[in-house]
């Protein structure tokens, strides 16, 4: 604009800025709580990881298990926004769970960082192979063991 031209006001405006992957007003929420590993479990118990975005209106939520989905079965099933474990498995359930919380309105999504279960066995049985050149263990030991932990 010339600078001896008077500026015309043309309508009013309103500008909203956002911050972060929000790309809409309505995107906009947070994880109020987040999975934690928690106290250890022993193998064979239950356990509850807990999520919940805020607000909470028209939010969906979902669960991986190491980036996979985790479907609805007896044993591992969601409650509300939160995961329930029984009969915890080392095995089974070693590895990262995420939280996904996504609004149903405008499909956005937010992934919560990554808990793992503190797994107590009862007994842990393993093979260690021969090794082909210095023995591995030492010489009271033979190639079969088992190491036991009482809790």
């Amino acid at each position: 604009m010339p600078r001896n031209q008077t500026p015309r006001v043309l309508g009013l405006f309103s500008v909203s800025v956002s911050v972060g992957k929000a790309d809409e007003v309505g995107d906009a929420f947070y994880f109020a709580e987040s999975p934690e590993g928690g106290p250890p479990i022993i193998a064979g118990g239950s356990t509850e990881l807990r999520c919940r975005a805020s607000p909470e209106d028209g939010i969906a939520y979902t669960w991986q298990l190491d980036g996979q989905p985790v479907p609805n079965t007896t044993r591992r099933f969601q409650r509300g926004s939160n995961l329930i474990i029984r009969r915890v498995d080392p095995e089974r359930d070693a590895g990262e769970f995420k939280c996904t919380a996504t609004n149903m309105s405008t499909g956005f999504s937010l992934a919560s960082g990554p808990a793992s279960l503190r797994i107590l066995c009862e007994s842990l049985s393993f093979y260690v192979p021969e090794n082909k050149g210095e023995s591995i263990l030492p010489p009271l030991f033979s190639s079969r063991f088992r190491v036991e932990a009482v809790l």
